[in-house]
């Protein structure tokens, strides 16, 4: 009789019951919380002081220049060195350049542009070299059926932090901004450097993650190419490196046209900018919190269909003068984000062997960012040239078709995830 019994099938495990997927993301959400406030207030910061828009996208290029110097290396150190070092490393060293950076503004009060473009070009470094890191380590902290509900689950309480670092910095922002302007840019870059400091402590609980490797080092070049081969080899992995590459040049003058939107046509401050910039974060996690429930086999098609409902969100952004209206459809913009973006790193992760996931991660990170110095510089232009509405139009166009393009290829439009099971 007791075998007509039939058992119930044992609940999967949480995900936060793996220590290692568990510590990394309370280390990085963390870290990414005083990201926030620190994106926000340093581009505010250039743009109060420089009163030019074309300073912004200075920066922004020398922000993005890392990416693109430091890309063959990084990956070849995340595919040669134990992962866990490299990302404690990179929170120590970039705690100490943001409350170096903070003390440097309350000390002069004005940085100059040299002084500001050194900084970005600095942290943004450690940003090219944990990055690798961080992408190739999070397939073995969890199982590979559970990959995607990993990524899912990063994706959403990512964007949580931000959102709560978002909500926080429109109330207690305008306070200290209503005070005293370097008063507020100091308070928010030392906050930032320590959570990069707990950012670590979370890393050092990190098992050990040295890359499964058994060939011989061979130059940083070489090895490199041997990961840019493997993504010609994959076709579907092309054709998402040159569709990212577009969209992040069309989206590139994004960041600086809402600080213009808010200085010019909704005469806000940093904690407007904040609410604004919430309504994406919100939406993002709506959008992962809703990928983690139902399954996406055609990563292709989502790719290139969720993006481009994604574009046409800006052009309300472009017309309205209504802050509420701006933020709706920076929402909307945000949901769309998770079914292009998780299932297309989750194919790329299962697709790609361990001891090549640090130089594949910076290939792609080194081709999204390949043309973000050159978007970002021409962000400026445009928004001194054709305003904030021809601007939005720009972004609108180049990030509606460059997606489509994706569908026109075979086997990008065919691929399919396995393999990840269902969503819990």
């Amino acid at each position: 009789m007791d075998n007509l019994v039939e058992e119930t099938p044992a609940k999967p495990p949480s995900l936060f019951s793996f220590a290692g997927f568990r510590n990394l993301w309370i280390g990085q959400l963390i870290s990414q919380f005083g990201d926030v406030l620190h994106g926000l207030v340093f581009l505010w910061m250039i743009l109060d002081v420089t009163k030019d828009p074309r300073q912004m996208g200075i920066v922004g290029a020398f922000e993005a220049l890392p990416a693109i110097v430091f890309a063959v290396h990084a990956g070849v150190w995340a595919d040669r060195h134990d992962r866990k070092a490299i990302l404690i490393w990179t929170d120590w060293f970039a705690a100490v350049l943001v409350i170096g950076f903070a003390f440097l503004v309350l000390w002069i009060k004005v940085p100059s542009l040299p002084v500001v473009c050194l900084f970005a070009f600095a942290l943004k470094s450690m940003t090219a070299f944990a990055a690798p890191a961080r992408g190739a380590a999070i397939p073995n902290l969890v199982p590979s059926e559970r990959l995607l509900q990993a990524n899912a689950l990063n994706a959403t309480l990512q964007n949580v932090m931000p959102l709560i670092g978002n909500a926080l910095s429109a109330m207690v922002l305008q306070v200290i901004f209503s005070l005293s302007r370097t008063l507020t840019y100091f308070v928010t870059f030392v906050f930032n450097g320590l959570t990069f400091i707990v950012s670590a402590l979370f890393m050092l609980r990190l098992p050990s993650l040295v890359p499964e490797r058994h060939d011989e080092r061979q130059s940083a070049w070489n090895e490199m190419k041997e990961g840019i081969r493997f993504v010609r080899g994959e076709p579907v992995l092309t054709v998402a490196i040159t569709l990212s590459l577009m969209l992040n040049f069309f989206v590139a003058p994004f960041m600086p046209s809402m600080v213009m939107i808010t200085k010019q046509r909704f005469a806000g401050t940093p904690s407007m900018l904040a609410f604004l910039e919430m309504g994406f974060f919100v939406g993002m996690a709506l959008g992962a919190v809703i990928l983690s429930k139902i399954r996406i086999r055609r990563v292709g098609v989502a790719f290139s269909v969720s993006l481009t409902f994604a574009a046409l969100m800006f052009i309300p952004m472009g017309y309205t003068y209504d802050p509420k209206v701006f933020w709706t459809a920076n929402f909307l913009c945000g949901i769309c984000i998770p079914p292009a973006a998780i299932p297309m790193n989750t194919l790329t992760q299962l697709r790609t062997p361990d001891a090549l996931r640090g130089r594949v991660n910076s290939v792609t990170s080194m081709s999204s960012m390949l043309i973000m110095p050159i978007g970002y510089a021409l962000s400026g232009i445009l928004l001194a040239r054709l305003g904030i509405t021809g601007t939005f139009w720009f972004m609108t166009v180049g990030l509606g078709l460059a997606p489509l393009f994706g569908l026109l290829h075979r086997e990008f439009r065919g691929a399919v995830l396995e393999g990840t099971g269902e969503a819990s």
